[in-house]
């Protein structure tokens, strides 16, 4: 914990609240609201008190800074939802892309949990609206600079208003800080608890800077300090708009500490302050001075050690809001709009090279590249916006594409659309085919990640037409692949076999074996799913079958073919077949493991062996898949359907209303209708005729725009059930 004196009463009201002496909203979370100027300790407060109570919410804790008084771009409350829903266990491709939407599931998480939520740095009541839970026992505490009246009927009249430390508690907080290493009289601590006007964030960087000079007295620290103060009202560097009185001494103490660095420390700490992200390292800092990483990390070491900049537990380097400001401030005085610009472009190209080079690991190195990606993503998003607006149009699209396998492997669909969007409007300005094609295409895969196939369809489309223009075999083979399995999510066959045998057709012989087995299982997957398991078995069978995968060879095309292998065999009544397949491939993990165990199940399922299905389908149920819904779904459907073969006909009515619940959710009408169809048999086993009916009508309606073997076996079923 971050030093901390002080503010009893202030903890004793939080104590209060928690303790139920203060009546909550009717059903809702404790909470509150902690109001202060900047630097006057809010977040402190709120985190001292989160650690002393996080173990009365066994159910998690969740903390964001919501960056509302950053003079970079603050929070959206989508991106906020999706950080707090990921943390909750759901994975990104179950996250709906509307707001709305998103914050309905957020409260549905969060209603039977007890969750500890500290929300800082918030700038407007619409930040944290929709972050609140609407029920349950959880607390949440957020800071704000301002008072925030549209929340109070959430709060239930829990707000703090901090003030400035008095006397005694400025006098303790520095005496703390100085931990006993300079010797003070009472009046000495007295006119720097007069100078720094009781703000917390000013007397901590006082008394630092104090401890950092111990060879000048005091005194002389507290005349340069008054100095300072006297100089604040005429000085251009520190003249910096809407600074509130209560800030003003932070102001004469940045101004204290900045005027004593070196020039080139000075110079750097001005460059450092237009860094976008929350945090940095040492070699962006580098790129942003012009200099060396050696220099650079003699500069972050003065200002670490003048207190100007922190450095954070993983070895990077933050600003406080006020001090980032505050070099921002220096460098449009200081600095000519020609320097900071290229100090941005040098950075924007850094990024740019940085991202690729993460996403070359995602195959050999998946976890350092994600590992990166998790610290740096809220940096590279704020470099596609900087490049957006300051017509950077080559790093507005090489990122989105170049980030795509970052983007992917975290279902980082929220950054990966905006980022693909940005990229569109600055490749119309460029009028660069290849570079339109390139991220059609990767705003296609975005797209098909929150299940817009349509539109994804039409993306992909595009680039196909953009790639053969200009003769990009690689790029028309890739996005001919990628339409094909929009059209195939869309059952829409034929053209998803024709895109297929487009994308052979641009392969050529010479193609990568990798990228024709991905295009060949497509076609083996296609022929399966529109009711043709034989020529799909004889497709799967003309590939090269895998090696017993590690964790690290699961996204391998081969791999998802022998898992396709073990379905179709068991599809045809070949259990043998299936039995082999599945025997070399039990030891997958992640999202292949799960569609491993659902094919098990299936096949014991089929053998009759129900036991086996049933504890297949139970250990389906216990894996993180990346397609969670879809995949609690199917296994509900398969549970439903074994229960009602051992006999137990309600429980597998069950089973099968929540697989609806799930389909609902994930808007598939295919998979919902085939829900329906066993909730039709379910309700006609238990004679309830007129539910039997409305499942097996509504499933009819829903199957109409298809008309592949499938859907009409499935439509047979319907009608017999009637």
């Amino acid at each position: 914990m971050p030093l901390f004196v002080g503010r009893e009463p202030e903890l004793e009201r939080l104590r209060a609240l928690v303790a139920g002496d203060r009546a909550k909203p009717s059903g809702g979370p404790q909470m509150a609201l902690i109001v202060g100027a900047g630097g006057a300790g809010k977040t402190s407060l709120a985190l001292r008190f989160a650690h002393e109570v996080r173990a009365r919410y066994p159910d998690g804790q969740l903390f964001i800074d919501l960056r509302g008084y950053s003079p970079a771009d603050p929070m959206p409350p989508t991106t906020a939802l999706n950080r707090f829903i990921r943390a909750l266990g759901i994975p990104a491709n179950d996250i709906p892309h509307d707001l709305e939407e998103r914050a309905e599931l957020f409260r549905s998480l969060a209603a039977d949990r007890a969750l500890l939520i500290v929300l800082d740095n918030v700038g407007t009541a619409g930040q944290a609206r929709v972050l609140l839970p609407g029920s349950g026992e959880s607390l949440v505490l957020i800071t704000s600079r301002g008072r925030l009246p549209s929340l109070s009927r959430f709060i239930g009249g829990t707000r703090i208003d901090l003030g400035l430390f008095d006397a005694d508690e400025s006098a303790a907080l520095l005496s703390c800080a100085m931990r006993d290493q300079r010797d003070a009289d009472g009046s000495a601590i007295a006119e720097l608890v007069a100078l720094c006007a009781g703000l917390p964030l000013a007397l901590r960087i006082a008394a630092e800077r104090a401890i950092d000079r111990p060879s000048t007295p005091l005194r002389a620290v507290i005349d340069g300090l008054r100095h300072q103060s006297l100089l604040l009202t005429t000085d251009e560097v520190t003249d910096m708009p809407e600074t509130s009185g209560a800030q003003q001494p932070a102001e004469s103490v940045f101004a204290w500490s900045y005027r004593h660095l070196p020039d080139s420390a000075a110079r750097a700490f001005r460059f450092f302050g237009l860094h976008p992200g929350v945090d940095f390292d040492q070699d962006s800092a580098a790129v942003l001075a012009d200099a060396s990483p050696l220099q650079a990390g003699e500069y972050l070491d003065v200002l670490t050690g003048s207190h100007l900049i922190e450095r954070t537990a993983s070895g990077r380097f933050q600003f406080h809001d006020l001090l980032r400001a505050f070099a921002v401030h220096a460098a449009e005085q200081q600095e000519t709009a020609e320097a900071r610009q290229a100090a941005l472009r040098r950075l924007a190209d850094f990024y740019v090279d940085a991202v690729a080079s993460a996403a070359s690991r995602i195959g050999s190195k998946r976890q350092q590249a994600i590992a990166w990606y998790e610290m740096e993503k809220d940096t590279v998003m704020a470099i596609v916006r900087i490049a957006s607006a300051q017509g950077f149009g080559e790093v507005s699209w090489r990122l989105p594409v170049s980030a795509e396998p970052l983007f992917d492997a975290e279902r980082d669909y929220e950054y990966w659309l905006e980022a693909a969007e940005l990229g569109l409007i600055a490749v119309a300005r460029l009028a660069d085919p290849a570079a339109e094609a390139a991220v059609r295409n990767t705003l296609g895969a975005a797209l098909k990640g929150i299940r817009d196939y349509r539109h994804a369809l039409e993306q992909h489309s595009a680039a196909f037409a953009l790639f053969e223009a200009i003769g990009d075999r690689q790029g028309t083979t890739l996005a001919a692949n990628r339409a094909a399995v929009a059209h195939l999510l869309l059952r829409e066959f034929p053209e998803a076999l024709a895109s297929l045998h487009h994308a052979l057709d641009a392969l050529g012989p010479d193609g990568t074996p990798t990228m024709r087995q991905f295009i060949v299982g497509n076609l083996a997957e296609c022929h399966l799913d529109m009711g043709a398991p034989e020529e799909a078995l004889r497709i799967a069978e003309s590939l090269p079958p895998a090696a017993p995968p590690g964790p690290a060879d699961d996204s391998h095309p081969a791999v998802a073919n022998s898992v396709r292998l073990i379905r179709t065999c068991t599809e045809l009544g070949l259990y043998d077949q299936a039995e082999q397949w599945l025997g070399a491939y039990r030891n997958l993990s992640g999202n292949m493991r799960h569609q491993t165990l659902l094919a098990h199940a299936g096949l014991r399922l089929r053998q009759g062996r129900l036991e086996e299905a049933l504890a297949q389908y139970e250990s389906c149920l216990a894996i993180q898949s990346v397609e969670r819904v879809r995949g609690e779904a199917d296994c509900f459907d398969g549970m439903g359907q074994v229960l009602r073969l051992l006999g137990n006909g309600s429980e597998g009515l069950a089973f099968h209303r929540d697989a609806e619940v799930m389909r609902r959710r994930d808007g598939d009408p295919y998979e919902l209708a085939k829900t329906l169809c066993f909730l039709s048999e379910a309700y006609a086993e238990l004679s309830s005729p007129p539910e039997a009916a409305r499942a097996s009508d509504e499933a009819l309606t829903l199957l109409e725009p298809f008309h592949d073997r499938n859907a009409d076996a499935l439509r047979r079923r319907l009608v017999e059930l009637r």
